[in-house]
């Protein structure tokens, strides 16, 4: 009767006891793969989102860094057009210079008059024939023909009527009085010659001859070539 009221207790499984034994490997292990889990799935993004950015911000940095770069390039192109424009612009002065537009041929006989004067002598006779009007004239005849007269300033006529360059024949005498035979006439009329051509207009010396007077007085005679643009209207 005893052995029928004697209490009997279960046996835990093996399974249960392994368990127990090992109750905080096992939450270590439960802990390791929340926290892989929540690494790959939490973090990942999050790391992934952040790298993504900073590759975006660099990647903006980048292109504020060639955009100043390529405003301070466009800065430098200005400037150096500028300056290659006001250079253009002063050789353009220059040329007009040397090759004006039109014949200005009282700024020419201005200039052979004081450069005359600069070496005591007087300008006393302008011829003026555009080539041009001498090839006409040639083949015309010297009955035809005609040219200028002294002092005569109105701008000659052309054949030509496009865009090149017109040149224009010009006559020219000056007079000195020779009061003493030892004075260097001859070195100062050639002085001359070379300021004509050392002025700023183009000019080429053609031909110079030499006519003695009485009293003294020695007329030098010399044609000269100069060249201008025609005026476009």
């Amino acid at each position: 009767m005893a052995n029928q009221n004697e209490i009997k207790f279960e046996q835990p499984s093996p399974l249960l006891l392994l368990a127990n034994q090992n109750i905080w490997l096992i939450l270590g292990a439960i802990v390791l793969v929340i926290l892989t889990l929540g690494y790959f799935f939490v973090l990942q993004p999050q790391i992934s989102s952040i790298v993504s950015s900073n590759a975006s911000l660099n990647t903006i940095n980048e292109k504020d860094t060639a955009a100043q770069k390529l405003a301070a390039d466009i800065e430098l192109l200005t400037k150096s057009f500028n300056n290659l424009e006001a250079s253009r612009n002063s050789d353009l002065q220059k040329l007009h210079s040397i090759v004006p537009q039109g014949a200005q041929l009282a700024e020419l006989f201005v200039l052979a008059e004081k450069l005359a004067q600069r070496r005591g002598m007087s300008l006393s006779s302008i011829d003026v024939t555009s080539l041009a009007q001498k090839t006409a004239t040639a083949e015309r005849g010297p009955a035809e023909g005609g040219k200028k007269s002294a002092l005569d300033t109105s701008e000659p006529n052309s054949a030509s009527t496009d865009q090149n360059l017109q040149a224009l024949s010009i006559n020219m005498a000056v007079a000195q009085m020779v009061a003493n035979p030892n004075s260097d006439v001859y070195t100062e009329f050639k002085n001359y010659l070379d300021d004509l051509e050392s002025s700023v207009r183009l000019l080429d010396i053609e031909s110079v001859s030499f006519t003695g007077a009485e009293g003294g007085l020695l007329s030098m005679n010399f044609t000269i070539k100069t060249y201008f643009a025609p005026i476009i209207k």
